[in-house]
């Protein structure tokens, strides 16, 4: 479910962008994370009528700051009264998806307080180069928190299948195969004829 949301708040994301283009507002081309704070704040004073680009580059935060001649130039747009309109629901929708993730995310937390067994197991694959806790949780939501079965081209299948889209078995393969590194995200001993992935549906 979470990364369905995830999913979601993506498309809303790209569908922001969209609209600033149509707006002629070129903020994409300055700040790194138009979502982020500087950006926010810059999109909800759009939202509200203002238009001076001076004014709305004076709202960067941090580092953003050096680049306020740029920002003028990429916040001059021609922004209609139905941009606003637009950017308004998207950002109403994308706040909603934050929240809804929050909430999903601290009730895997509270699950794995509530199961230490889990959260140990999200604690080692963790440990992984390139999974981090989310994808831990998804990968452990595919193959259980019992490796006992699934060690060698058995669990590779499985990861492959997994939300992560098979993005830590191919990581795993440029280490030392998925094999290895299933093993020691859980503690087992790896069998030394099954140290190579199958290539993944997607590679």
């Amino acid at each position: 479910m979470r990364a369905s949301l995830s999913q979601e708040a993506s498309r809303i994301s790209s569908r922001i962008q969209k609209v600033l283009e149509d707006a002629n507002v070129k903020l994409a081309s300055v700040a790194t994370n138009t979502l982020g704070k500087s950006g926010r704040a810059m999109l909800e004073e759009i939202i509200r009528g203002e238009d001076d680009p001076e004014q709305l580059a004076s709202l960067a935060l941090g580092h953003l700051r050096v680049k306020i001649p740029q920002l003028r130039l990429a916040l001059a747009g021609k922004i209609r009264s139905h941009h606003r309109f637009l950017l308004r629901r998207l950002l109403d929708q994308m706040q909603f998806l934050e929240h809804e993730i929050t909430l999903l995310e601290d009730r895997l937390e509270d699950i794995g307080r509530q199961r230490p067994e889990l959260s140990q197991a999200v604690a080692r694959w963790d440990t992984i180069p390139g999974v981090d806790r989310v994808a831990a949780w998804a990968l452990l939501a595919e193959v259980g928190d019992n490796m006992a079965g699934l060690v060698g081209p058995r669990c590779a299948q499985a990861i492959t299948k997994a939300p992560a889209n098979g993005c830590a078995v191919r990581l795993a393969q440029a280490a030392r195969g998925c094999a290895v590194w299933c093993a020691n995200a859980h503690g087992l001993p790896p069998e030394p004829r099954t140290l190579t992935c199958p290539p993944s549906s997607d590679a």
